[in-house]
Protein backbone atom coordinates (compact mmCIF):
# COMPACT_ATOMS: atom_id res chain seq x y z
CA UNK A 1 0.00 0.00 0.00
CA UNK A 2 1.38 3.40 -1.01
CA UNK A 3 1.51 5.98 1.75
CA UNK A 4 -0.55 9.02 0.74
CA UNK A 5 1.80 11.38 2.60
CA UNK A 6 4.89 10.27 0.65
CA UNK A 7 4.44 13.18 -1.80
CA UNK A 8 5.56 15.53 1.00
CA UNK A 9 8.76 13.60 1.65
CA UNK A 10 11.02 15.57 -0.64
CA UNK A 11 14.21 15.92 1.42
CA UNK A 12 17.08 13.46 1.15
CA UNK A 13 18.34 12.61 4.64
CA UNK A 14 21.51 10.68 5.42
CA UNK A 15 21.34 8.60 8.61
CA UNK A 16 24.61 8.01 10.49
CA UNK A 17 25.63 5.80 13.37
CA UNK A 18 28.30 7.34 15.60
CA UNK A 19 31.03 5.57 17.54
CA UNK A 20 33.24 7.30 20.08
CA UNK A 21 30.80 10.07 20.97
CA UNK A 22 31.16 11.33 24.52
CA UNK A 23 31.25 14.54 26.51
CA UNK A 24 35.01 14.21 26.98
CA UNK A 25 36.11 13.30 23.46
CA UNK A 26 35.84 15.06 20.13
CA UNK A 27 36.92 11.88 18.32
CA UNK A 28 33.81 10.83 16.43
CA UNK A 29 33.59 8.14 13.78
CA UNK A 30 30.42 8.51 11.72
CA UNK A 31 29.23 5.59 9.59
CA UNK A 32 26.56 6.19 6.94
CA UNK A 33 23.93 3.48 7.37
CA UNK A 34 21.01 4.62 5.20
CA UNK A 35 19.76 7.39 2.92
CA UNK A 36 16.03 8.06 3.20
CA UNK A 37 13.53 10.60 1.91
CA UNK A 38 11.61 12.52 4.54
CA UNK A 39 9.70 15.69 5.27
CA UNK A 40 11.82 17.86 7.58
CA UNK A 41 9.98 20.80 9.16
CA UNK A 42 10.64 23.22 12.05
CA UNK A 43 9.52 21.97 15.45
CA UNK A 44 7.31 25.01 16.00
CA UNK A 45 6.36 28.11 14.03
CA UNK A 46 7.74 30.40 16.75
CA UNK A 47 11.12 28.71 16.53
CA UNK A 48 11.08 28.94 12.73
CA UNK A 49 10.71 32.69 12.95
CA UNK A 50 13.32 33.36 15.65
CA UNK A 51 15.51 30.23 15.82
CA UNK A 52 15.78 30.51 19.61
CA UNK A 53 14.59 28.38 22.48
CA UNK A 54 11.08 29.00 23.72
CA UNK A 55 12.33 29.76 27.23
CA UNK A 56 11.87 33.40 28.27
CA UNK A 57 15.00 35.58 28.13
CA UNK A 58 17.05 32.92 26.34
CA UNK A 59 19.49 33.66 23.56
CA UNK A 60 20.71 30.07 23.31
CA UNK A 61 20.48 28.65 19.82
CA UNK A 62 18.36 25.51 20.05
CA UNK A 63 17.20 24.38 16.65
CA UNK A 64 14.88 21.42 16.67
CA UNK A 65 13.16 19.88 13.68
CA UNK A 66 10.52 17.23 13.15
CA UNK A 67 11.12 14.60 10.51
CA UNK A 68 8.31 12.53 9.00
CA UNK A 69 9.33 9.35 7.18
CA UNK A 70 8.24 5.81 6.27
CA UNK A 71 7.73 3.15 8.96
CA UNK A 72 10.15 0.83 7.12
CA UNK A 73 13.06 3.13 8.10
CA UNK A 74 12.35 2.97 11.86
CA UNK A 75 15.20 0.54 12.51
CA UNK A 76 17.73 3.14 11.25
CA UNK A 77 16.12 6.30 12.64
CA UNK A 78 16.49 5.83 16.38
CA UNK A 79 17.62 7.93 19.33
CA UNK A 80 21.37 8.45 19.44
CA UNK A 81 21.93 8.22 15.69
CA UNK A 82 22.56 11.30 13.56
CA UNK A 83 20.83 12.68 10.48
CA UNK A 84 22.12 15.17 7.90
CA UNK A 85 19.48 17.14 6.00
CA UNK A 86 20.05 20.21 3.84
CA UNK A 87 23.71 20.25 4.90
CA UNK A 88 22.96 20.46 8.65
CA UNK A 89 23.81 17.66 11.07
CA UNK A 90 21.19 16.73 13.68
CA UNK A 91 21.15 14.29 16.59
CA UNK A 92 18.04 12.10 16.63
CA UNK A 93 16.42 12.72 20.02
CA UNK A 94 13.56 10.24 19.67
CA UNK A 95 11.40 8.53 17.08
CA UNK A 96 7.95 7.04 17.13
CA UNK A 97 5.86 4.90 14.86
CA UNK A 98 2.47 6.23 13.79
CA UNK A 99 -0.38 4.87 11.69
CA UNK A 100 0.51 6.67 8.45
CA UNK A 101 4.29 6.85 8.90
CA UNK A 102 6.87 7.66 11.54
CA UNK A 103 8.09 10.85 13.19
CA UNK A 104 11.41 11.81 14.79
CA UNK A 105 12.58 14.86 16.72
CA UNK A 106 15.97 16.19 15.60
CA UNK A 107 18.26 18.60 17.45
CA UNK A 108 21.04 20.46 15.66
CA UNK A 109 24.40 18.97 16.60
CA UNK A 110 27.91 20.34 16.68
CA UNK A 111 30.53 17.68 16.19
Amino acid sequence: MKNIFSVFRDTEVEIFEAQGVSSYSSDTDMTLIKVITANVVPYSSWQKEYGLTDRPFSLENDRRMKMYFDNEDMEFVRAGNYARANGIMYRIENSQKRNMGAMAVLKEATL
